[in-house]
């Protein structure tokens, strides 16, 4: 039995009850260029190269980004023949966390959308849809904890990084969201736990995602009116820069 969760009691917390030291925010200067040996810029290439061959295409993938004794948060997008298209018109619209209760299993999701931009075509979704992605992730996972923890704490702009087969093929969006909204995962991660706590005879993660990926696959499209389908207490509607 399936049950999607979606309290999270956002305006009940405290601020200041998850506390840690905050993250200095992505600094891209060399981007294009040639970026200094310990740029923000270098630590993503080697990013790039250790994972672009695991990834999928369509699919985001929401990960930490080692840096000497930090690691940044960011967002990654791995795309194909469309990439200009994604690099110059995609717009980010929805973003929020979530988990699923399924299979004996708590699963922690963090989800968001874009508009496919009019006249185009992006990953197979048509001008007046949007492409709705989901990356799920193991409460239990202390990478996860520190990957939810990361985020709420990086100052300044979350990053979206998208980049093609071709190794020049890569650019970034990036989005701004109000300071009361960055904990929204640390809450979803901590309710999660609970509810999992709970559970006798549990399943495992992979299970449960799998299970899960039937009904809430991991990237799928929709028109604006049937957003309540993916729209949860404490959606945000995000306003995305870019490099251009």
């Amino acid at each position: 039995m399936k049950k999607l969760v979606f309290g999270l009691l956002l305006f009940f917390i405290a601020l200041g009850v998850f506390t840690q030291s905050k993250i200095p925010g992505w600094n891209l200067q060399g981007w294009g260029g040639t970026p200094a040996r310990n740029s923000d810029v270098s630590y993503f290439l080697a990013w790039r190269e250790r994972n672009i061959s695991s990834l999928v295409n369509y699919t985001l993938k929401l990960d930490n980004v080692p840096m000497g004794n930090i690691s940044k948060p960011a967002i990654f997008i791995k795309v194909s023949d469309d990439y200009s298209i994604w690099s110059n018109y995609a717009e980010t619209e929805l973003h929020q966390w979530n988990y699923y209760e399924i299979n004996n299993y708590v699963v922690l999701s963090f989800e968001m959308s874009f508009r496919v931009p009019d006249s185009y075509s992006i990953g197979g979704a048509k001008t007046g849809e949007r492409i709705y992605f989901r990356y799920y992730l193991d409460p239990q996972d202390n990478n996860t904890e520190r990957l939810v923890n990361n985020w709420a704490n990086l100052d300044g702009p979350y990053y979206v990084f998208f980049f093609g087969n071709s190794f020049g093929n890569m650019n970034y969006y990036y989005m701004n969201f109000p300071s009361e909204f960055r904990s929204v995962g640390q809450i979803a991660l901590s309710d999660a736990k609970t509810v999992l706590s709970k559970i006798q005879n549990r399943g495992t993660f992979q299970a449960a995602c799998t299970a899960l990926s039937k009904e809430y696959p991991n990237k799928e499209t929709y028109v604006f009116p049937n957003i309540q389908r993916f729209q949860g207490k404490y959606a945000l509607y995000v306003q995305a820069g870019s490099t251009w």
